[in-house]
């Protein structure tokens, strides 16, 4: 998989709420800068990639948001490591924030967990091999560098961003309300959120599939079935369940 930032055009131009046709001489800036840390881009993801940070593994977790907290505190972010109670069964989550005034108030989301094991990092050329190259190291190494290509254009200054990369994407302990309780304090203080895992090719997701689960009861008439759609009986209860689930659609 070859990595560019290419979320970066998305977050500049959320942060000025427009996304201009032609470059500005400022987001020119911002293209440079993506462009001259291409070496660096290449160093960090090896450095996250190889550390072993599966979600059960809560002392790879720590250390994945040590390394990524340093990173953003020499963005000029209050960056710490929100560790969770040992009854949730997993480690904690990265909380960054840079204070300002400017624009929207933008929450980026991350993860610092991967489904397998990792520390296996390869590279074949162009191509990155390993445990969360793109799901999704890759994509908080695209954030941190979106952010310094911003800090390098002076277009970070006196921006309200919160950076949160949580520890358990992958397989959330319990209760629910208190492992995402730090993710919903963000969001509730910013205008909208961009996430930054993997989407298709060099595209910016805009929306995102959701679950839910719920119970729907219906009523009907019961009789012979000779008397289905008659006065007497109506429709029955499987197609008034049809008509809500068709209007659900």
């Amino acid at each position: 998989m070859t990595f560019r930032p290419f979320l970066l055009p998305f977050l500049f131009g959320a942060l000025l709420a427009r996304l201009p046709a032609a470059l500005t001489p400022e987001e020119q800036k911002i293209v440079a800068s993506v462009d001259a840390h291409r070496a660096d881009f290449a160093r960090d993801l090896q450095e996250a990639v190889a550390i072993d940070s599966a979600t059960e593994n809560l002392a790879g977790i720590r250390r994945m948001g040590e390394v990524f907290c340093r990173q953003l505190t020499e963005l000029g972010f209050e960056s710490r490591f929100v560790e969770l109670p040992a009854s949730t069964g997993r480690a904690g989550h990265l909380v960054a924030e840079h204070r300002g005034t400017m624009g929207k108030r933008v929450l980026l989301i991350g993860h610092l967990d991967t489904v397998y094991p990792g520390a296996n990092y390869r590279r074949e050329g162009d191509i990155v091999h390993g445990s969360g190259t793109g799901d999704m190291k890759g994509g908080d190494v695209v954030l941190i560098h979106a952010l310094r290509a911003l800090q390098d254009a002076g277009a970070l200054a006196d921006t309200q961003i919160i950076v949160v990369m949580t520890g358990d994407e992958e397989a959330p302990g319990n209760p629910i309300e208190v492992v995402r309780r730090d993710l919903l304090e963000a969001a509730k203080r910013s205008d909208f959120a961009l996430a930054f895992e993997s989407a298709i090719g060099r595209t910016g997701t805009v929306a995102r599939r959701g679950s839910i689960s719920w119970l729907l009861e219906v009523q009907g008439a019961t009789g012979h079935s000779s008397g289905m759609f008659s006065a007497a009986m109506g429709s029955g209860s499987v197609f008034e369940m049809a008509r809500i689930l068709t209007g659900v659609q």
